[in-house]
């Protein structure tokens, strides 16, 4: 059997162990998870704010020290975040196409178009 496999299902069982959370560990757990995510999302796109940073912009709203402060992309993020989270809360509910237009857009900021020439000179957006 493959080793990955194994340390997925090893994984998969100390978390269900682990079952019910109590409300304060899922509070820490939120936490943890949403400054995690909006450091290394945003840190791949470009973004200077240490660790540190963004955990007290993200969990007191505030920034400290000197950086490429990007405040508003990592609070657009987190919004974006939350959205998801939101969504992924309600059963049978399926991605569309709106609320994926609405995430991005609200993860961007500003409304931008692209546009394209196609064969024949046609400019599409």
């Amino acid at each position: 059997m493959n080793m990955r496999y194994l340390n997925i299902k090893k994984a998969l069982t100390a978390w269900q162990n682990l079952q019910p959370l109590s409300e304060k560990d899922r509070e820490r757990l939120s936490r943890r998870f949403t400054v995690d995510f909006n450091y290394n999302s945003n840190h791949i796109e470009g973004n200077t704010l240490t660790y540190g940073q963004t955990k007290i912009l993200l969990l007191f709203g505030k920034v400290i020290g000197e950086a490429d402060v990007r405040v508003q992309e990592m609070t657009a993020s987190n919004v974006g975040l939350r959205m998801m989270t939101e969504v992924a809360a309600v059963k049978g509910v399926s991605l569309m196409q709106n609320f994926i237009r609405t995430l991005h857009k609200t993860i961007l900021r500003e409304d931008y178009i692209v546009y394209r020439n196609l064969l024949g000179g046609i400019q599409v957006s």
